[in-house]
């Protein structure tokens, strides 16, 4: 083990919490270890992140598990440089707990040892007054979903954001996650009536997604022929790219007149195109 005299820079905790190999996971806890001996759960930036935010996103369970488990999380002697109760709990300067992190990044391991631990950090705020349900949600997180949602109690106040009123559901079709969405859906289908603070449901916002939709979508043969002048263009650059014979860009010697050729050719092409269909 590291001696406690000598000072562990915080580039090597951050670089001992980043790496996750499991050749590393021994040398990188004796590393955490002593600087939270020597530093506790100071932040490591300017984000106000400790070490064990940085362990939760990054997913370095086997670190984390062993610098929690050093004392249960129960021991009051702060000499000892053991992990508290409290210390699971600090913020970051986005109200975080490590929780909220691990749930962000997805780090299902972390969130089992984590809430093993104290099971109570599931009912945590941020600022926003996301609970680390929301944030999993909101960044498509399904199996980290699933474990959180078997731990909250009342699901209608943990699932919403306190500070815009959205909801889960709200969370998941806004990142796109729509696989998560429906699986939401199925299981809380009263949260699709549930709307934010400006009177928006899951639905509507779903609505407001028009390239989600196959015929929302830029190559979707409708578009190209709505008129808009930006699809034209492009439209135009692709038919012409498709023209230029396969030998041109295949040679290293380009005869430019070849080139200047099949380019003219697919601008022909193209505005007869055009010319028909307006």
């Amino acid at each position: 083990m590291a001696s406690s005299t000598i000072a562990i820079s915080r580039s090597a905790v951050f670089k001992a919490a980043t790496d996750c190999k499991p050749r590393s996971r021994s040398s990188s806890f004796e590393t955490i270890r002593e600087f939270w001996i020597q530093k506790g759960g100071i932040p490591l930036d300017t984000g106000g992140n400790t070490i064990l935010h940085f362990l939760a996103m990054y997913g370095n369970a086997f670190v984390i598990e062993n610098l929690i488990d050093d004392d249960g999380g129960n021991n009051n002697n702060s000499s000892s440089g053991r992990v508290k109760c409290e210390d699971l709990y600090k913020r970051n300067d986005k109200g975080n707990t490590p929780l909220h992190e691990a749930a962000r990044f997805g780090r299902k391991k972390v969130v089992e040892i984590l809430l093993g631990k104290q099971e109570s950090l599931v009912r945590e705020l941020n600022r926003l007054g996301e609970m680390p349900i929301y944030a999993a949600a909101a960044c498509g997180h399904e199996d980290v979903f699933d474990h959180l949602i078997a731990k909250v109690l009342d699901c209608d106040q943990e699932m919403t954001r306190s500070a815009d009123n959205s909801n889960v559901l709200h969370a998941a079709v806004t990142g796109e996650h729509y696989g998560l969405a429906m699986s939401i859906l199925e299981s809380f289908p009263h949260l699709a009536q549930n709307s934010d603070e400006k009177g928006r449901t899951a639905l509507y916002l779903l609505a407001q997604k028009s390239k989600s939709f196959r015929s929302g979508s830029f190559y979707y043969s409708h578009n190209y022929m709505s008129g808009s002048i930006i699809l034209s263009v492009h439209f135009l650059a692709v038919l012409t790219y498709w023209l230029i014979p396969s030998m041109v860009y295949q040679s290293k010697r380009i005869d430019s007149s070849e080139l200047k050729g099949s380019i003219v050719t697919g601008l022909v092409l193209c505005l007869a195109f055009f010319y028909n269909l307006y």
